[in-house]
């Protein structure tokens, strides 16, 4: 959350639509893909945007994340095309 709220207008009020995270990653480095409903400085990306996060995992816990993309509007496909990539969907919460 705190990677992502840094990029909202009001992120105390943004609702966030969590997916699976990669249990077994291929690296330490796992991408992480999910959504959120919230409102972005940038008027057309308000409401439903999709997200990918960085992180850093070490012993079994994220240590790290830093926001890699944020989109939303008709951008919104962008992130789940790049996300699919990597078998993951940022429009399945779990």
């Amino acid at each position: 959350m705190r990677a992502v709220s840094l990029s909202l207008s009001n992120p105390g009020s943004a609702k966030y639509h969590w997916t699976k995270f990669p249990v077994s990653p291929d690296s330490g480095q796992p991408a992480y893909c999910a959504s959120v409903d919230a409102q972005s400085p940038h008027a057309a990306y308000s409401g439903h945007q999709a997200f990918i996060v960085d992180t850093q995992v070490t012993g079994g816990h994220i240590t790290a994340a830093a926001l890699g993309l944020v989109t939303g509007g008709k951008d919104v496909s962008i992130v789940a095309t790049m996300c699919s990539e990597h078998g993951l969907d940022p429009n399945k919460p779990t």
